[in-house]
């Protein structure tokens, strides 16, 4: 198998896709309810799937897609402290009490969008656009004023989308398994490791 650049882009995309379909069925709850609470049981099922999804991903995947460098590591740590300080810190300074529902929502889906910044360092290119494009919609929804159903189905939509383009060389490697009785051969394995390395670039 050829070893891509950012061997955690596949794992890393099958989270987005757990996490993402959380928040896109969380965004139908709030619409229906009008309670914010709706979005919290998905938006976590979803977080859970995501977390299983990639376990069983770095499963299947150990070796395959090669192991990431020490910088990786280290950018993917950062990425994911600095998200939980920005959330502690105003939390803690009471920023989420003071601010309305929907400009705390843009607020904690812009954090996130952020974080993803730092992580192109570890998960390649795609993070880096899937943080710009959260960011932009997050922006054009304040702007068109859009319901905050809208805006929390887009954020999840987005995410989805930039998920399931990471974690194509899985699904590929999958599906080349499959096909092969539980043998993957090296042309579809090359392949899948390839698309994975030129992937939104």
């Amino acid at each position: 198998m050829q070893r891509t650049a950012w061997p955690m882009q596949p794992t890393g995309g099958a989270f987005l896709i757990g996490i993402g379909s959380g928040i896109a069925v969380g965004a139908g709850s709030v619409a229906m309810t009008g309670a914010l609470q709706a979005f919290l049981a998905p938006t976590l099922a979803g977080a859970a799937a995501g977390a299983a999804f990639l376990i069983a991903a770095r499963i299947w995947g150990s070796g395959r897609f090669g192991r990431p460098s020490r910088s990786q590591g280290w950018a993917m740590t950062t990425a994911i402290a600095l998200e939980i300080a920005a959330f502690w810190g105003l939390a803690a300074a009471g920023w989420f009490n003071v601010w309305d529902v929907r400009t705390g929502m843009s607020v904690a889906l812009g954090i996130v969008a952020v974080h993803f910044l730092v992580m192109r360092v570890s998960h390649g290119p795609p993070m880096l656009w899937l943080g710009l494009a959260a960011l932009a919609w997050i922006a054009s929804a304040d702007m068109l004023r859009l319901t905050l159903p809208v805006l929390i189905l887009g954020d999840g939509l987005l995410k989805i989308g930039f998920g399931a383009a990471m974690a194509r060389p899985m699904f590929a490697g999958l599906t080349a398994s499959t096909a092969g009785g539980g043998h993957t051969g090296p042309q579809g394995v090359d392949r899948a490791g390839m698309t994975g390395d030129r992937s939104l670039r």
